[in-house]
């Protein structure tokens, strides 16, 4: 006698989710309980953008004993129009709508209260004309007439403008609710799978049943906040990634990993291909219309190893495509020893910038790095791929406390025999406004002639310590205190003849 497969229906929560770059490997988990026997334990609803070729099941127990005899799935429709919601939609705007007729209603009394006081008030007029042909009427007689004529109607104007806030907010309302029923009114089918894992349970008790599967439309990037500390000179990382992902289903309170691996989504194994080996045609073109030998793979994305970065907190990341922002590492201290660097002759900016070293254990992944100062924005650079202890320069935005200017200080002209002969010298300045004193390079660019009608002594530097970085640049390296100027010169001799002109320098 054939024994009877025993089958039980389970919602399942997706526990975990490793995001890859265009989709992502969902893991839902369940805990049931189950007797001895045959068992089809199905797992609902799985999205339809799942891929139902890479479903993968588990089975774990403490206590009870199973064996999994099988994994399939089933596809089934699930139409949206669904008939309670649809009777409750109805009920809320049959509501609203009743409200929109009481609330015109009073709008309409109001209007009556007004008339009818406008005919007090010119029937009292008629009565004062009246009365001052009999009685003469007190102050105090007019100023009570006018009194309850005003004040009424001020009090009719402010209790209609409230009436038509109201009947305004209701008809919003109205409005989002039909369009919602608008919506149920034409139903949208669409496909969701059954994940069916038959056991054969030899001993009863808790088991914990894990699905996997994976689904396209899916994808982060890294993301990065560099805070510079100006004061005390110390830097700190926070490295985030940003996730979007349009699956089909939320991610709710699920523990989400980020892989840089690139898995293949659809790998033939190649065929062997001809090796041909050709000597060069130099002379004759019969072979300029022959194709080399393609090896034919149709590999679209090869597998290939990569680092699994997991996010501390449970996310809530839904399936709007919409990017969300999780923080994998926050403010971890970046050590780096600010240097400001300018070059006067071209920028009046002051750029932070420390040669360091990625101090973590895994590489640094190319991104956006958005930077600031004291908890101010101070602008954005990038990240390349750098591995683990290697040596890179960390740009760290532009110094606002900090300020480099160029002039042309001193000039003497003279002209003889038909040569003009220059005595020039220019200024570098650079002005630190910081609390603190700061370590600065400033790079000086040399004047170089490339037509021998142009002739340039060889320039005198000041301050005389610097150091020569190119054949035609020089880099002077000074520590300044906080609010001082930090100044160097630049001088040189131009000759050229009279009729002869040069571009490239500026005489004032």
């Amino acid at each position: 006698m054939k024994e009877e497969v025993k089958k039980e229906i389970f919602h399942s929560d997706i526990s975990t989710v490793t995001v890859f770059d265009g989709l992502a490997l969902i893991r839902r988990t369940s805990k049931i309980n189950v007797d001895k026997g045959k068992w089809d334990i199905v797992i609902s609803p799985i999205p339809s953008k799942a891929k139902p070729e890479t479903l993968r099941a588990r089975i774990f127990s403490q206590k009870g004993s199973a064996k999994m005899l099988g994994l399939n799935y089933t596809e089934e429709y699930k139409s949206y129009k669904d008939l309670e919601e649809k009777k409750l939609l109805e009920k809320e705007i049959d509501y609203l709508e009743s409200q929109t007729y009481d609330l015109q209603a009073k709008i309409e009394l109001c209007d009556e209260k007004r008339q009818f006081l406008r005919s007090i008030k010119t029937r009292t007029i008629n009565d004062a004309q009246f009365q001052m042909t009999a009685d003469k009427p007190t102050p105090e007689d007019w100023q009570n007439s006018f009194d309850f004529v005003f004040h009424t109607e001020e009090k009719i104007l402010n209790e209609e403008k409230d009436l038509r806030e109201k009947l305004n907010e209701v008809n919003i309302k109205l409005g989002e609710k039909r369009k919602e029923l608008d919506k149920k009114q034409t139903p949208s089918i669409q496909a969701y799978y059954f994940a069916h894992i038959y056991l054969d349970v030899q001993k009863a008790g808790n088991f914990t049943v894990s699905i996997d599967y994976i689904v396209d439309d899916a994808a982060w990037f890294p993301d990065y906040e560099l805070r510079v500390n100006k004061g005390k000179e110390e830097s700190f990382l926070t490295f985030s990634a940003i996730v979007h992902q349009n699956t089909g289903e939320d991610w709710t309170n699920a523990e989400l990993f980020l892989s840089t691996a690139m898995p293949a989504r659809e790998l033939k194994i190649p065929q062997p291909q001809p090796w041909i080996i050709r000597g060069i045609q130099t002379e004759t073109k019969e072979d300029e219309n022959s194709e080399p030998a393609v090896l034919d793979t149709d590999v679209t994305e090869e597998g290939a190893a990569g680092i699994v970065l997991s996010v501390e907190q449970p996310v809530v990341i839904p399936a709007t495509g919409e990017p969300v922002k999780v923080v994998i590492l926050s403010e971890k201290e970046f050590p780096c020893k600010i240097i400001r660097k300018c070059l006067p002759q071209q920028s009046p900016n002051v750029y932070l910038y420390s040669e360091t070293s990625n101090p973590f254990d895994f590489p640094i992944l190319p991104g956006k790095v958005t930077i600031f100062h004291d908890n101010n924005y101070n602008g954005e650079t990038r990240f390349p791929s750098i591995a683990p202890g290697e040596d890179f320069v960390l740009k760290a935005g532009i110094d606002e406390d900090a300020d480099a200017a160029w002039k042309l200080s001193r000039k003497k002209k003279k002209v003889k025999e038909g040569i003009v002969t220059y005595k020039l010298t220019y200024k570098g300045i650079l002005k630190n406004r910081n609390k603190t004193e700061i370590k600065a390079e400033i790079d000086l660019t040399l004047p170089v002639s490339h037509d021998k009608k142009i002739k340039i002594s060889e320039p005198v530097i000041t301050p005389k310590k610097y150091t020569q970085t190119l054949d035609s640049s020089v880099r002077i390296t000074e520590t300044i205190e906080s609010n001082s100027v930090l100044e160097c010169e630049l001088s040189f001799e131009l000759e050229y003849p009279k009729d002869f002109q040069i571009h490239g320098i500026k005489f004032f």
